[in-house]
């Protein structure tokens, strides 16, 4: 436990005290009443989405050598890639307002870190990867445990499939998360994750909403 000199005339005119936290109710409502608040907002865009999703990798020390430990490191480098993608398209979609989804659902870090987590697991553990099961974890269990609608689940879940393939890991050809028509969305095989994050950081800066899986027309 750290105490202070609550006597002013002792305090460094100075002195400034930086505290993290989540979101608790045990917070002390004083203290916020009287603290300057500094809120990180999510990302916009869906290569602004990426780009965080591999600098917070790469700016860990520890989280970057548990990422290059994987005994597939091409598969999971790859799988990574593509739930980066999902994440940043299930999230995107929340702009289109109704045509995105029924409800604002708060699809966050959280629900990345515990997906990766088990992608990773699961890419190590089993000789093939088990697709089936990571549609589930991710697709039910984790970012549509969020879902209250049933069309909205169903949604998420198709969106998944485009993501968690075997066409994805795939040595022979290219995979594009949409079409051919954009080829700059593709699965990118790289060596490192700061070859990963250059390639994320050279995606368009206009993102159409077929990317999301919605018409173009949504926009509007």
């Amino acid at each position: 436990m750290v105490e202070f000199d609550q006597d002013k005339e002792k305090t460094h005119p100075e002195f400034r005290l930086w505290l993290t936290s989540m979101s608790v109710d045990y917070f002390p409502q004083m203290l916020l009443h009287q603290s300057i608040k500094i809120t990180s907002e999510p990302p916009k865009g869906i290569r602004s989405s990426m780009i965080r999703s591999y600098t917070s990798i790469i700016n860990s020390k520890t989280e970057l050598h548990w990422y290059n430990e994987s005994q597939k490191f091409e598969t999971w480098q790859k799988l990574y890639l593509s739930l980066s993608f999902f994440h940043a398209i299930v999230r995107e979609r929340r702009r289109f307002g109704p045509l995105g989804w029924t409800a604002q659902y708060d699809f966050n870090d959280s629900d990345f870190r515990i997906s990766m987590r088990q992608l990773y697991n699961m890419v190590d553990s089993f000789e093939n990867v088990p697709f089936k099961a990571l549609c589930y974890l991710t697709g039910q269990c984790n970012y549509g445990g969020r879902v209250t609608d049933e069309r909205d689940r169903r949604t998420l879940n198709a969106i998944l499939l485009d993501f968690y393939n075997e066409q994805v890991i795939d040595e022979n050809q290219p995979y594009y998360i949409v079409n051919d028509k954009f080829k700059k969305y593709y699965i990118h095989k790289g060596e490192t994750a700061r070859e990963y994050l250059d390639y994320v950081k050279h995606l368009p800066d206009e993102e159409s909403p077929l990317l999301m899986g919605l018409h173009e027309n949504a926009i509007i």
